[in-house]
């Protein structure tokens, strides 16, 4: 008499075949979650350094009652202090260009990573306008910020 006790070639393989689609399955679901957390994070970056950037000027705005000079990539205010735009490099990255911007404040690196920058003022409203461009990993942006410049606003 024969014994059936055991595991046959055929049941062996199909538990194979389903244990290999439930690992694709799931490999498949960690990377899209591993790609979700770095896009968060890289987002978190691009917000902080907008916010540095905005915090550094608001204070120096609020403090002073007049913007001095200006161009597109340097300002000063009367109470002294300066923020410039430097341009760095470009880079390749496959077909594109990309160039490559830091700001400083009286020589001082505040901003870096920025993929275009430019200040501007509007002399009749006494605006002072900050439109910075970044991208980090997948993260793209570009903002805007307008501030009204001197004391009590």
């Amino acid at each position: 008499m024969k014994s059936n006790k055991g595991v046959t070639l055929a049941s062996l393989t199909i538990y194979i075949i389903v244990l290999m689609i439930i690992l694709i399955v799931l490999t498949f679901i960690s990377a899209n979650f591993t790609s979700r957390i770095v896009e968060a994070t890289n987002r978190g970056k691009v917000s902080n350094e907008c916010i540095k950037i905005y915090s550094f000027m608001l204070n120096d705005i609020k403090a002073s009652n007049k913007v001095e000079e200006f161009s597109d990539d340097y300002v000063r205010f009367d109470n002294g202090v300066k923020y410039s735009i430097k341009y760095l490099y470009a880079l390749t990255s496959g077909d594109r260009q990309e160039k490559q911007y830091e700001i400083y404040r009286n020589n001082v690196l505040i901003a870096e990573n920025m993929l275009d920058a430019k200040f501007d003022y509007d002399i009749n409203e006494n605006v002072f306008i900050v439109t910075v461009k970044y991208f980090y990993g997948k993260s793209f942006a570009n903002k805007t910020q307008r501030f009204k410049v001197g004391r009590g606003y």
